[in-house]
């Protein structure tokens, strides 16, 4: 897919930093069922589109506010 695309397959780093989430989380989401990805390889990859869906829907848009509100959540900041 080209960088002009409107759908770009995004890497854990790039989510992590599109979501403002420690990338250990964004793995622990994925793993966990919660976060909308796919096992390519060795690696995990993520459409920005599926992304941009699950934040639109209430529990996405609830399951980064929780994340913001935990003390103990490994987020960046």
């Amino acid at each position: 897919m080209s960088s002009g695309e409107s759908d770009p397959v995004m890497t854990v780093s790039e989510v992590a930093a599109y979501l403002k989430i420690a990338e250990s989380t964004v793995y622990r989401l994925v793993k966990e069922g919660r976060l909308p990805g796919r096992k390519v390889g060795g690696g995990w990859r993520f459409s920005r589109r599926e992304l941009e869906r699950w934040l639109a829907q209430p529990a996405g848009a609830e399951e980064i506010s929780n994340l913001e509100k935990d003390p103990e959540n490994d987020r960046l900041t």
